[in-house]
């Protein structure tokens, strides 16, 4: 899924190359968290999801994106999200951050920092090691 104001999102079951297509999307718009659709998605998913989220935080519904992100964590999800540089939203981010239910994770470089946070965090959910 890639979301902004809008969103694009692609089924469990799609064919890779939609997958793709839809992870290239960009809106440049303002950002509203699409919590329903991601809730959506990880009931249709036939067992528990790790939801990686990457977003500058400046989300224009947070105030009814968090108590959304704490359901589908109730679930049994895991929810990460890794914040770009570039949106000054400290408050926000506090917000969500105090959620018990949500790891977050600040980049600086997100080139360098992406790749090695997802991987790592990866690991030390599922405790296996990648090839």
């Amino acid at each position: 899924m890639t979301f902004s104001t809008g969103y694009a999102s692609a089924g469990w079951n799609d064919p890779e190359e939609i997958k793709e297509l839809v992870l290239s999307t960009a809106f440049d718009e303002f950002t509203v968290f699409p919590a329903y659709e991601i809730a959506r998605l990880t009931s249709n998913a036939g067992g528990n999801c790790f939801v990686v989220v990457i977003t500058d935080g400046g989300w224009q519904n947070i105030d009814e994106a968090i108590p959304l992100i704490g359901r589908i964590a109730d679930r049994g999800h895991r929810v990460f999200i890794f914040q770009l540089p570039g949106g000054e939203y400290p408050e926000r981010m506090e917000r969500i951050s105090q959620s018990p239910d949500v790891r977050v994770f600040r980049t600086e470089r997100p080139e360098r920092d992406l790749q090695g946070l997802v991987l790592a965090t990866t690991m030390k959910t599922y405790q296996t090691f990648l090839t």
